[in-house]
This record gives structure tokens, sequence and C-alpha cells, in this order.
């Protein structure tokens, strides 16, 4: 079947319903540049590191680790993080698992209603689209599930840390990169992860960057949107 995901219009050859199901709303008529499956051989080998796994989950996560490691040559990267959109815009928060990531974009939603729609709540792409910094939905998105077939253009990446208070500061690429850096996925080969290097560093020179420590009130979406909006 024929995909567009972030952009990248792409055959995906499922055996098993699982992944033909969680990519469903991602289906496209347009021409592949490129087509990804998953041997038995290497579906055999990632239920051996993740037993727990069927053997569904494992062909989806084989094929989509393939599309990770190719999709720097489109000009797009993973990064683990929650993206949302209001108003057009895509808003980008990232922290360690356990930060509070998917609490803080819920309080967008019971703040601003209607207004905001999750674009991914786990693992969206990032990149650039006609030289926009770009965030997009896919369908390998964590959990909850939280995806849509959709992109917005990246207006702020916010590094989110638990505090008591709210509040949000602007900050420079060195002030945040170790933290920031680390949520990046880097493919295996040279090339590739040369490419995601490049993607990163055009990203930080291009989309504003901020510190947000927030608890877990509705008032933090109020301070993020106040700040990220600008």
């Amino acid at each position: 079947m024929i995909y567009s995901i972030a952009g990248i219009t792409v055959e995906l050859n499922f055996k098993y319903e699982y992944g033909r199901k969680k990519c469903e709303r991602y289906l496209s008529e347009g021409i592949p540049s490129i087509s990804l499956s998953a041997s038995d051989k290497e579906i055999e080998n990632e239920l051996s590191l993740f037993p727990q796994n069927t053997e569904g989950t494992a062909e989806f996560d084989c094929i989509f680790r393939k599309l990770y490691n190719i999709a720097p040559s489109f000009d797009k990267i993973l990064i683990h993080g929650a993206a949302i959109m209001k108003n057009g815009k895509g808003f980008l928060f990232v922290a360690p698992s356990g930060t509070g990531k998917t609490t803080h974009i819920k309080r967008w939603g019971k703040r601003f209603g209607n207004e905001v729609v999750i674009i991914d709540g786990d693992k969206p792409f990032v990149g650039f689209e006609n030289n926009v910094p770009t965030v997009w939905g896919s369908p390998r998105s964590g959990k909850e599930g939280w995806n849509n077939p959709i992109s917005a253009p990246l207006v702020g990446i916010a590094l989110l840390e638990r505090n008591d208070t709210n509040s949000i500061t602007p900050v420079s690429p060195t002030e945040i990169f170790d933290n920031l850096f680390m949520q990046f996925y880097f493919p295996p080969k040279d090339d590739a992860a040369r490419l995601t290097t490049q993607i990163i560093n055009r990203i930080l020179e291009n989309v504003p960057l901020y510190r947000l420590r927030c608890n877990m009130e509705t008032e933090a979406a109020e301070v993020a949107f106040s700040e990220m909006n600008k």
C-alpha cells in the first residue's frame, strides 16, 4: 500500500494487519519514492530483542525504523516529543519520558478546546518543507496513539521541566543543546547521521527555542502559548 508520511510518499509492504491498521489514515494515491518491507528474519530478530511484541508489532517497528533511517534524505528526522497545532502553527515540547509532555498537551486541549489539534503525542517528524521548518504526525506515536496525518509550520520548541510555578524563557541553542540533542533519532549509517546533524543545526538556527518550567495546571498552557505565539 502507498502512504504519505511526513511528506514522504512511500510504499509500506505489511504482511500483518497491525501495520495496515496503524497506517490506514496515511493512505495515499501518490507515486512512492521508496518501498519498504521487513523480512521474516528481521521480524524474528526483532522478536528476540523484544519478546513481548507480536509478529505484527515487530514488523511495524522494523519497517518504521527503516523509514527513520531514510527520512534525512528527504529533509526530515524523527524526534521524541509532543507536537500540537493551534491557529495553524506547530508547537513542539520535548523532555525525557515521564516528565509530563502528555499531561502538558492535555492542558492545551482543556484550555483552548477545539482550537488545538494534536499532531503527534510522542514521535513526530520535524524538518523542512520548501525551506519552512515543519512538524508532521506519524503512525508510530506512542502508547496513547495520538497522531494525525497533518503538518504545521514549526514556530517553537520548548524544553519542558517540572516546576511548582509556570514560566517560559527564550533560550539559545547552547543553553539546551545537550537535553534537546538527545531527543533526536540518529540513523546508524554515517551519511544519514551526517544529514541528521545538518537538519538539527538548521532547525536550531530557524526555530525559536524555550525553556518551559511548568506544573500540571491549565495555566501552564496559557503561559506557554503567550510566549511561543509571539
